[in-house]
């Protein structure tokens, strides 16, 4: 019976060193990326927003908290098929419970660690059911989705 070269042995164990260093590489990498995603910024359509009816509209109740540096600006929502710009005319700031947000021409402006409760008044007939999928869209061309129950 031949003796294994020390040759073949060197390589059998750099091998298997390269595999463990690489495993040990992967693990160490998706232990810190969850870190690094936790303050991610977003607009966050609460849990809590719903939409009602009355005679002859719809009012959305949402609840947003944004940290979007340095502010966020939605300028339209999507609800069922129709798109509504927002505007002085259909939205109110009921409560502000952090940061600041204001209506202004361009639409709802809102700066980092915002917690607000605002309503939007649609006149039109929506075809809608017991949850509602919504659409804002920003001035910097992103679109933030959430979903809404009817009350």
């Amino acid at each position: 019976m031949r003796a294994i070269s020390s040759a073949i042995v060197t390589v059998i164990l750099v091998g298997i060193s390269l595999v463990i260093a690489i495993t040990a590489t992967i693990y160490i990498i998706m232990s810190i990326m969850p870190i690094q995603e936790k303050n991610l910024e977003t607009l966050m359509i609460k849990g809590d927003s719903y939409i009602t009816k009355s005679e002859n509209s719809y009012v959305l109740h949402l609840h947003l908290y944004s940290n979007i540096k340095p502010e966020l600006t939605l300028y339209a929502l999507e609800i069922g098929s129709k798109r509504v710009k927002l505007s002085n005319d259909n939205v109110k700031i009921i409560a502000c419970d952090r940061g600041k947000a204001e209506i202004t021409s361009d639409g709802l402006v809102l700066i980092p660690g915002t917690d607000v409760w605002i309503e939007i008044t649609i006149s039109n007939n929506l075809n809608i059911g017991n949850y509602i999928d919504i659409k804002m869209y920003s001035k910097a061309g992103y679109v933030y989705q959430g979903m809404l129950t009817f009350k």
